[in-house]
């Protein structure tokens, strides 16, 4: 992390919860912001809060796959 400023927000989207708590662990050591979904719907709902810098997904999810999510993404940055 350079100057103590984080860089950048990332959500990251994935159902297995080890994979979300390393993810979370390596971004937040490099300086990064990290938010969290277990699943599409729940990413997408704080994409429309917060418009994170980034996100990072799993593909098969319950509730929203993350190719569901992307298109969501899509259409959401499309409007903005």
């Amino acid at each position: 992390m350079s100057g103590g400023r984080r860089l950048a927000t990332v959500l990251v989207i994935d159902d297995d919860e080890m994979i979300r708590q390393v993810l979370h662990r390596v971004l937040v050591l490099q300086g990064y912001g990290v938010r969290e979904a277990a699943d599409g719907e729940q990413g997408l709902q704080l994409v429309y809060e917060f418009a994170p810098d980034l996100v990072v997904t799993d593909v098969s999810m319950p509730k929203k796959d993350g190719l569901s999510a992307n298109y969501g993404l899509w259409d959401w940055t499309c409007r903005s």
